[in-house]
């Protein structure tokens, strides 16, 4: 920089690309320029990063010096910096900069991508842009583009380093021409962003046609031409794209408008009637006439080719049928020739038949057609006067002539004839030409140079342009193409006479000629004798009179040997002028017929010796050839063994076993096809559409999956793999099609599919495909193939790819390595997605689900991509909460299938009615459903409004009941508003529900702690209902008790024995007094209570007494000490809890009292006085008691013996003893053995404890013996003591040892076993102990034991034959045995993997103690404590014992797997005795509460007296249904001695006698039907407190040693395990027998019903074959093993289900087998195919998952919602489910679903557009009314409606009702549906009656036209029509266009309309896709003008 003379070098000081810590110098100078001195100085930076060294000096500097200083940059950080150097020049300052850039990155890139002209050929191309980073630092860089699909830009981002240089893919898809103008906005760090401009002109690859004159060419046109002469024109072929491609001609036989050889102008009738009998002969091929030379070749860009197009038809023979149809003189007519050239280019395709059935339409580019047109004319040379000349004889030398004209009858084309030379003819003139229309005449002359006759064939030739075909062009040649005959006849002889022969029927020859030789005339040539016979001679054969010499066996014999000529002679004959050469002629007369003598002539017959020479020389020479031939195939099969066998012996026989193999007509190829299709075709050989199809669809037959080399390997196929293919030969090997689109594919998925290799040549072509820039195809192999000939194989191209976005890769591959093209591959990369079937679901009530069933709906996943979907529903939860539920709530849905998910709503009073969930899919996508529940109207009351409690004790809790009662169609839900009325007073539940027809109970409990009386209101509210009031009323009072004893005095009481103090308890009061003693710390005092007033206690020492008002008891307190000792104490007793001890609150519940209450709540709630509580006095009286010794005391003297002295006692000895009798105490008291199988042992362990016997003793057993039901007597019992029962020893320090003993049961046939067994001792003492055994081949019987065996025994089948069926005679019959047997399998198998025949349950739980022998399975019993306690038995005996085991039948807890599988066994049974089990519709119950409470009514007492305590116990419902109401409803008996009106005693202890009288006889019934409950006693079925009234009756009696004292726990486990037990055996003998005998393939109308139940093997119908099935249960596995075989292949073919068939199998039980669901499916096909298409073609037929079972189940439950079948099944409870369930199941199936085969068919038919009614009349013959439901069900269903509604209802007493069913008629095919009625109760009086079915059908009868359009145009010139297609539906439907031609109006003609409806019908169809059919029937033949009425029909069908 210069300035005022001053030059700064540099003038900017830079420093670029700092980095801190670094130091960066240079140096500044300044020079004065000047021509003067300056006074120059520096001064430094103001910034301490810079430091300036330099030296001023004060001295001016001089023109041309320099100051200079060097200056320093130390960086801290890496940031830009500037500053300035400061230059004082003179007095003027001037500023040098200083900058510091830190490193910073500069990219750049081009700004165009410019492909250019490229070639639309569905490849990918690629261009590069290159980016760079002129920088110093790393920069940044993201390309942003959402423009054209076929546009992919990669990378979309990166980071560039500093200097380096990326290069920007652009990848350009060619697959459709088009005009790329797209930008790309690409962002650079620290720069501008570039917009990327993509410019590329996508073209079509463009073949034209063209005259020579340079215009476009669409039709060639010949004209006429002769048949055998030619025409060629030059057509010229561009190439109009940028790049070369291979061209070749197609001749397209098979296109629209194609006319091969018929008369144009001829009417359409005759040109239909040649049509139709020439396609019955051989047709004519088109590459014949027409010829293109060359028909392949390559075209450079731009480049243009001449080709020769030659038109030569040849002229077809006629069949004989188009002879006798035209006549046989009928000359060739002419031929018409529309023909179409196709030249196209050749790579990359789909194949010959894909594209000409694919929808989308080629680019016209690829190829152009030409039209090809032409008529054949036949020469029309006529000669006349005809073809054949004679000519007058002559001599030799003479000439005669002939004149012949020759017509030429063509009106288009001359003729060019020409006479071959013929030796004595002469042509005059030899050749010429006649014109159209014209004629020639010609000499034809006759001059002979031999005698003789001439008949000669004068040829008379046609010439014309014959074609040469050379490879490269086309010569015309003059040929002869067509010839004429001419028969020419002249005799050239001398003058001859020639003799006929003469008859002369004198004595000589009949007739004779010049030579005298006999003349032979058989009868057939009588006829040639004209003129030479007499008239009568000739008529000979016709008369008939004297034919009696000709016997009819003669003319039998006669017209059999055909080959015998008979010859006649005639009357005048002499016998020996007949003389014939052979012996077997025969002459006969000629009016008779009669054979006549004949003379035979030793010179000229042969005798018999010379006939026998003949014939013994032809025997030898034929025996001569055949043993030549002998001998020849003998050598042959010699030679043929040699080849084959040696001396080594390998026991084979060489071809043994192999058959000739069947030869289809494609693989039978002749030569001829063999030369036309070889790969050296001839240059004129046209590719023809036809044989193209036909070369493809034979190699698609031969599709070659194995032995296919990867390289050629063979000599033959390195030959054939190294030839270069020509453009023909190119265009046989089809690799395709040119563009795969996997379509949508999820990510991280692999999706396969298949690229043909199609190989049309007769030699090997090698195919190579080239994956290497594609990684994602990298797991596609094998990539070598080497293809046979005439063979094709199959490419699996398999994607995987993790990324998203569009896909696409143009694949190259290569042919012999020589020919190289490319398929497109292409897809859509999305992540995985699950879709609902509906995003909101309400849930309505259904009047067939139980209460605890909820409301349950339905919602389908639908994965409609290619990958495997994990799921979660994820709940919403709101303040409101959330009530419904989903399952499962996880799972996973396979490609292209469903999963249906079931939502289910948790009803109660306040559960909300709205619910949503999100549908999670991992890695996919989110959706919500939500859930809406519909709540339905019922009808609820109460049964009493007034609750009315009487005196009530104070301090004493009381309890009233109110029912609830429904009587609507839906469950009723509530809720009580006011818990706490008062104080002391609760009402429970707060919620519950009142089912359909059932009851609720509300209980009120009251505890008052006050005196007072009440009368409160409590209101109970109704969901979606108007709320109830419960009135409740009473008092309460305190009870005063008094004892008249004051003190109990018990002085000298003896050990061991006993003594009472009587006393009496008096109430004083009106209310109930409770008393109770607790001597539990006084076990030696007892009180006996009266029986009438006993209570009941929990525990053993405590008496409980109810006083009655005014009530006074008689008691007694016992003292019995069983040792010394003294007692002084207060007796421990309490009145309603007060006394000694004192009050405690925690004895009874008290509610809390401060509850807040409305002004309006305070109103309802009326008590007086203030209740104030009180002090009771208790009662206290002194117990004094001393116990003496109760021991046996002798004294015994002792004396010595002195001699002669008095005895007197030594000493005396006192001897003392306690007397213990000998007695066995049991463990357990009663022996329980679980039910078994037949032939199936049972064991147990029995602990018997001996007590008062010595060491040594022995004990022994008696077992009674059983009779079975075939009279036969066995022990079924066996009993094993240890030891030989001798009692183990006891010593005084231990207590006595136990004895264990086992007790095993075992039966062969159905045994109920209640029996003792007996153990004696020495004394012969006898102690019994009593068991329960039962043995059955019954579910319902053995199911605990199966529960404890599950993984330990298993169902197997023993094949066998059964002779004949159901004890008939019959051809045997394969059939199995379900037997249940051990298995020993190590672990449980699973439930999924297979449908084998086992029990594949989880392991019991059970705690059972380890028995003796150590084997688990054998522990089949339970023991319990006896009358000993189990504090007696030593501890090692008693550490197991628990209350399973105390002989009792016991409900395990469902804390434990086993307990669980008992609770859903307990659940199947309340479900169906709920719904079916009752006389007047469901009644819910609930085990074992709902029976043992609701045993019958109660005897009512005034409320007012003190015997009211006992009401609450039963229940006081109006519809109050017992058990004994279920019997006579299910068996039709009334028990005897029960009545359901007898009224129950009050009286606890009355009321137990009587009820245990009713269970006597209701078990006494139950057995005497075959049910085994003998281990159920009536004292089980007794409620809690009957049955704790019992046991102390029991205890306090002391007369029955089996009396137990249960606790609550115990009793209540025991008591629904009795009442399981006797509903299971209940179903068992009343229900189960209900599977009767009969057809069982009642559903399977298509097929045979005998043949199919002879072919489906059976089980065994014998009664005891099975040892774990009845009879009626193996009749139902029979039954669904028919119907599973017989429709499995039905419903899941693979024609119309996505699955496959599922596996045969052979169904054994009702829970494994039946877990899928399929069985059950199969049917439900059976009998409703219906639900084929809508629900069973759904299911999974192959499962793998859990979610995929309950699938099934969820369909099978829909399908039960559809049939209104009145059963509660849920989903869970079908896929894993339980025997017993299953099993009522089927039986329900089994009498239900017959009914739903359709009664009849019901045909609508009328006219379309319009609605077709029908009615169905019903009749009851009932005496009530009844209500049906109607419902129409079946896949076209949609389109029947019943005006009338659904409810239908049918008077009584044979009145008639009418159900109307409509149809709306939019289409013309059939629909088909079924009407379905089932029975709805409206209440509990009316009747349910049987399910009605009837089939409806539609039929079309009559069309009416919805308009005329009139259409007028010449022949063969097409014509549109526009018609406008109106849609009626509210979706998208397809249409089709059917096109009849008729000469009448067919709408107006009634047979005509019938079968136009026939034809519409077969011809639609609703499956076809979205094409327009058009279907032309051409009328008999008519003459022209003509009028050709069509009929269109436009028919709709919805999607």
């Amino acid at each position: 920089m210069t300035t005022n003379y001053v030059r700064i070098n540099p003038p900017v000081v830079e420093f670029t690309d700092v980095k801190a810590g670094k130091v960066y110098k240079t140096t500044v100078t300044v020079t004065n320029t000047g021509i003067t001195s300056k006074r120059m100085r520096l001064l430094e930076p103001t910034s301490k990063l810079f430091k300036f060294r330099v030296t001023n000096t004060e001295t001016p500097i001089a023109a041309g010096l320099s100051l200079s200083g060097t200056l320093e940059f130390r960086p801290e950080k890496d940031e830009d910096v500037c500053d300035r150097l400061l230059l004082v020049l003179e007095d003027k300052a001037m500023e040098i900069p200083l900058l510091a850039f830190s490193p910073v990155c500069s990219l750049t890139m081009e700004s165009l991508a410019d492909f250019g002209s490229v070639m639309a050929n569905s490849q990918v191309i690629s261009k590069e842009v290159e980016l760079t980073n002129q920088g110093s630092a790393p920069g940044s860089f993201q390309v942003l583009y959402d423009g054209d699909q076929s546009i992919r830009l990669s990378p979309s981002s990166g980071v560039l380093q500093s200097g380096a240089t990326q290069w920007l893919k652009v990848e350009l898809c060619t697959d459709r021409p088009t005009r790329v103008r797209e930008e790309a906005q690409v962002k650079l760090q620290n720069s501008k962003d570039v917009v990327l401009k993509i410019r590329a002109d996508v073209l079509e690859q463009s073949l034209e046609l063209q005259d020579l004159e340079g215009e476009r060419l669409s039709c060639l046109r010949f004209g006429p031409v002769f048949f055998g002469t030619s025409r060629v024109e030059k057509v010229v072929l561009v190439n109009n794209g940028p790049q070369a491609c291979d061209w070749m001609v197609v001749l397209q036989d098979d296109a629209p408008g194609t006319e091969m050889g018929f008369d144009l102008q001829r009417s359409t009738d005759a040109a239909l009637l040649e049509r139709s009998v020439r396609n019955r002969a051989t047709a004519v091929d088109p590459s014949t006439v027409i010829a293109c030379v060359p028909n392949e070749g390559r075209l450079r860009p731009y480049d243009r080719t001449t080709l020769w197009v030659c038109f030569r038809p040849v002229s077809r023979r006629r069949s004989r049928e188009e002879q006798k149809t035209s006549g046989a003189s009928a000359a060739a007519s002419k031929q018409d020739y529309s023909l179409f050239l196709k030249f196209q280019t050749v790579g990359s395709k789909d194949g010959f038949n894909h594209q000409q059935h694919s929808t989308v339409p080629p680019h016209n580019g690829y190829c152009v057609e030409l039209a090809v047109t032409g008529s054949a004319l036949p020469v029309s040379l006529v000669p006349s006067p005809g073809h054949s000349f004679s000519f007058q004889q002559c001599l030799m030398g003479e000439r005669v002539d002939v004149l012949c004209v020759l017509h030429n009858l063509s009106p288009h084309l001359p003729v060019t004839f020409k006479f071959r030379k013929m030796a004595n003819f002469i042509s005059d003139p030899p050749s010429g030409t006649i014109s159209p229309g014209q004629s020639q005449d010609v000499v034809l002359s006759f001059a002979p140079h031999q005698m003789g006759t001439f008949k000669v064939k004068q040829v008379l030739e046609v010439l014309g342009q014959v074609v040469h075909l050379e490879p490269s062009s086309i010569k015309l040649r003059l040929r002869s193409f067509h010839t004429i005959t001419l028969h020419l006849s002249a005799v050239c002889r001398a003058q001859t006479a020639c003799e006929t022969p003469k008859l002369n029927p004198g004595i000589t020859p009949a007739v004779t000629n010049e030579t005298g030789q006999y003349a032979r005339v058989p009868s057939s040539e009588l006829g040639r004798c004209v003129g030479l016979v007499r008239a009568a001679v000739l008529s000979t054969a016709k008369t008939r009179l004297h034919s009696h010499g000709q016997s009819q066996s003669h003319r039998r014999n006669q017209s059999l040997d055909g080959s015998r000529r008979e010859l006649l002679a005639f009357p005048n004959d002499r016998a020996c002028s007949i003389r014939p050469a052979s012996p077997d002629t025969t002459y006969r007369t000629i009016f008779t017929g009669v054979e006549r003598y004949r003379y035979e002539d030793p010179d000229f017959s042969f005798t018999e010796e010379e006939e026998q020479q003949r014939q013994r020389h032809r025997d030898h020479y034929l025996a001569f050839i055949r043993s030549l031939r002998k001998t020849r195939l003998q050598k042959t099969t010699a030679r043929l063994h040699g080849e084959v066998e040696d001396n080594i012996d390998i026991g084979l026989r060489p071809a043994a076993g192999l058959l000739t193999p069947q030869l289809s007509l494609r693989d039978l190829e002749s030569n001829h096809s063999q030369e036309g299709h070889s790969v050296d075709q001839g240059h004129s050989q046209l590719l023809t559409t036809s044989m193209l199809a036909a070369m493809e669809t034979r190699s698609r037959f031969r599709q070659v999956t194995e032995g296919i080399n990867a390289l050629p390997s063979t000599n033959q196929e390195v030959a054939d793999c190294s030839r270069t293919l020509t453009v023909q030969q190119l265009h046989h090997v089809v690799i395709g099609p040119s563009l795969i689109d996997f379509g949508e594919v999820c990510v991280a998925s692999v999706c396969v599919r298949n690229l043909d290799l199609v190989n049309n040549l007769q030699v090997y072509v090698w195919v190579q495909l080239e994956l290497d820039c594609c990684p994602e195809l990298q797991r596609s192999s094998p990539l070598s193939h080497v293809l046979p000939p005439l063979s094709r194989a199959t490419l699996p191209l398999v994607l995987e790819s993790t990324k998203l976005g569009k896909f696409h890769k143009s694949i190259s591959y290569t042919v012999n390595s020589h020919h190289r093209s490319h398929v497109l591959v292409q897809s859509q990369l999305v992540p995985v997605v699950l879709q609902l079937s509906q995003s909101q679901v309400v849930l309505s009530p259904s009047p067939s689900y139980l209460a605890q069933s909820g409301y349950r709906g339905t919602v389908t996943l639908v994965n409609p991509r290619n990958h495997p979907a994990d799921f979660t529903w994820r709940p919403i939860i709101t303040e409101t909460g959330l009530a419904f539920s989903i399952r499962p709530a996880t799972g996973t849905v396979e490609a292209y299938r469903e999963l249906d998910c079931e939502v289910m709503w948790h009803p109660s009073f306040s559960s909300p009615l709205e619910g949503q969930f999100d549908l999670c899919v991992h890695q996919g996508n989110t959706a919500q459903l939500r859930c809406l529940a519909k709540l339905g109207s019922s009808s609820v009351q109460l049964a009493e409004k007034h609750l009315v409690f009487g005196s009530v004790p104070l301090i004493f809790p009381s309890v009233r009941t109110a029912t609830l009662h429904n009587t609507g169609h839906n469950h009723a839900y509530f809720q009580v508003l006011d818990v706490y009325p008062l104080p002391g007073m609760v009402v429970t539940p707060t919620d519950g529900v009142v089912p359909v027809g059932g009851q609720a109970e509300v209980q009120v409990h009251l505890n008052p702690g006050a005196i007072m009386k009440f009368d409160t209101r409590v209101e109970i509210a109704l969901r979606n209902m108007k709320s109830l009031e419960l009135r409740v009323g009473g008092s309460v009072e305190p009870p005063l008790v008094d004892i008249n004893v004051k003190s109990f005095l018990f002085h000298g009481v003896y050990s061991g024995s006993s003594r009472g103090v009587p006393f009496s308890l008096r109430n004083r009061s009106s209310a109930l007094a409770r008393v109770q003693f607790d001597l539990s710390e006084h076990t030696d005092f007892t009180i006996h209570l009266p029986p009438h007033s006993a209570g009941t206690s929990q525990e053993p020492d405590v008496f409980v007494m109810d006083l009655q008002g005014q009530q006074t008891a008689q008691c007694c307190l016992v003292f019995s000490p069983k040792q010394v000792a003294a007692y002084d104490f207060n007796l421990p007793v309490t009145v309603n809890g007060v006394g000694m001890p004192p009050f405690s609150s925690s004895s009874a519940s008290v509610p809390p009292n401060s509850v807040p209450k409305s002004s309006s709540s305070r109103d309802q709630h009326i008590v007086t006085p203030r209740p104030l509580p009180i002090a009771m006095e208790t009662l206290s009286r002194r117990v004094q008691a001393t116990v003496t010794a109760g021991q046996i005391e002798v004294s015994l003297p002792l004396f010595l013996s002195e001699e002669g002295g008095a005895p007197h006692p030594y000493r005396v000895l006192s001897l003392s003893a306690t007397p213990h009798p000998p007695s066995i105490t049991f463990l357990p008291p009663r022996v329980l053995l679980t039910p078994v199988p037949l032939d199936t042992p049972s064991t147990t362990t029995l602990f018997l404890l001996p007590t008062g016997y010595p060491s040594g003793s022995c004990l022994r057993v008696e077992v009674e013996e059983m009779v079975l039901k075939d009279g036969s007597r066995v022990k079924t019992l066996s009993v094993s003591l240890p030891h030989n029962g001798t009692v183990p020893p006891k010593t005084h320090t231990e207590p006595q040892t136990p004895i264990s003993c086992t007790v095993t049961f075992c039966s062969p046939q159905p045994l109920d076993l209640s029996s003792h067994i007996t153990f004696l001792d020495h004394l012969n003492n006898r102690f019994r102990v009593e068991v329960c055994a039962t043995a059955d081949n019954s579910l319902l019987t053995v199911w605990p034991y199966l529960a404890l065996h599950r993984s330990e025994q298993q169902i197997v089948l023993k094949s066998g034959y059964l002779s004949g069926c159901s004890g008939e005679s019959g051809p045997s019959q394969m059939t199995g045995k379900a037997v249940l047997q051990p298995c020993y399998s190590p672990s449980p198998l699973s439930r999924y993997t297979s449908s084998s025949s086992t029990f594949a349950f989880l392991s019991s739980t059970s705690n059972h103690s380890t028995s003796d022998s150590g084997d688990s399975r054998s522990r089949t019993g339970s023991a319990g404590p006896g009358p000993r306690g189990k504090e007696d038995w030593p501890q090692k005996e008693t550490e197991g014992v628990t209350d399973q085991q105390q002989g009792i039948p016991v409900f395990p807890g469902q804390d434990s797997e086993e307990g669980l599988y008992y609770h859903s066994i307990l659940q199947a049974v309340q479900k169906w005795f709920s719904q079916f089990g009752w006389p007047r519709g469901p009644n819910p119950i609930s085990l074992p509460r709902s029976l043992r409470r609701v045993v019958c009514r109660v005897q009512t007492v005034d409320s007012s007296s003190s015997e009211w305590r006992n009401s609450y116990l039963m229940s006081q419902g109006k519809d109050t249904r017992t058990i004994y109401d279920m019997l006579r409803h299910l068996s039709g008996q009334t028990l005897p001695g029960v009545s359901t009106n007898q009224s129950l005693p009050c009286y606890l202890t009355e009321r137990v006698q009587q009820l245990l009288h009713w269970n006597t006889v209701l078990l006494a019934f139950l057995r005497r039907q075959g049910a085994c409950l003998s281990h159920i006693r009536p004292e089980y079925l007794l409620d809690s407190q009957e049955f704790s009234h019992w046991s102390s009756l029991q205890a306090q009696s002391q007369c029955d040693q089996r009396g137990l004292d249960y606790s609550s726990k115990v009793f209540e486990s025991l008591s629904k395990r009795a009442w399981m037990d006797v509903l299971l055996q209940t179903y068992k003998v009343l229900v189960l027998p209900r599977v009767t005998e009969g057809p069982l393939s009642l559903g399977l109308q298509s097929c045979d019903s005998g043949s199919m139940e002879e072919q489906v093997p059976r089980i065994d119908p014998k009664p005891l074959t099975s040892n774990v099935y009845s009879t009626w249960e193996r009749r139902l596995l029979t039954w669904l093993n028919l119907h599973y075989h017989s429709m499995r292949t039905t419903v899941w073919s693979p024609l119309t289900s996505t699955g496959d068939v599922p596996s045969a199998r052979w169904v054994v039980n009702f829970d494994l087998d039946l877990a899928d669901g399929l069985v059950l499916a199969a049917v439900l096909a059976a009998y409703c195919p219906f639900l084929i298409p809508s629900h069973l073609q759904r299911m999974y037929t192959s499962i793998s998952r859990l979610e995929q079972n309950l699938h099934n189940s969820i369909i099978l439950s829909q399908a039960f919602t559809l049939l209104c079948l009145d059963i509660d099944i849920q989903p869970t409870e079908l896929s894993d489910s339980n025997p017993v369930l299953m099993l009522m199941l089927c039986v329900y199936l089994y009498e239900t679903l017959p009914q739903y085969l359709p009664r009849r068919t019901i045909t609508l038919s009328g006219s379309l557009h319009h609605t077709f009614t029908k009615q169905v009349r019903l009749k009851s013959p009932s005496s009530r009314t009844m209500f049906y439901h109607a419902s129409i069900v079946g896949k076209e269903a949609h389109h029947f409606s019943l005006p009338q509604g659904a409810s239908i209802t049918i008077p009584p007493k044979g009145r008639c009702v009418e159900v109307t069913v409509q149809y709306s008629c939019s289409f013309l095919r059939p629909m088909e549906a079924v009407l379905l009625l089932t029975s709805r109760s409206a209440s509990s009086a009316s009747p349910s009656g049987a399910t009605l079915a009837f089939s409806l059908k539609t039929q079309v009868t009559h069309i009416t036209p919805s308009g005329i359009v009139k259409c007028k145009s010449p022949c063969y010139q097409l014509k549109k029509l526009q018609l406008k297609v109106k849609n009626p539906f509210s979706k998208d439907a397809t249409f089709r266009v059917v096109l009849v031609e008729s000469k009448a109006n067919i709408l107006q003609v009634e047979k005509s309309q019938e079968s136009l409806i026939q034809q519409f019908s077969f011809r639609t169809n609703p499956s076809s896709d979205n094409n327009t059919r058009l279907t032309h029937t051409h009328t008999p033949p008519h003459t022209q003008p003509q009028t050709h009425p069509f009929t269109l029909s436009l028919s709709l069908d919805s999607c």
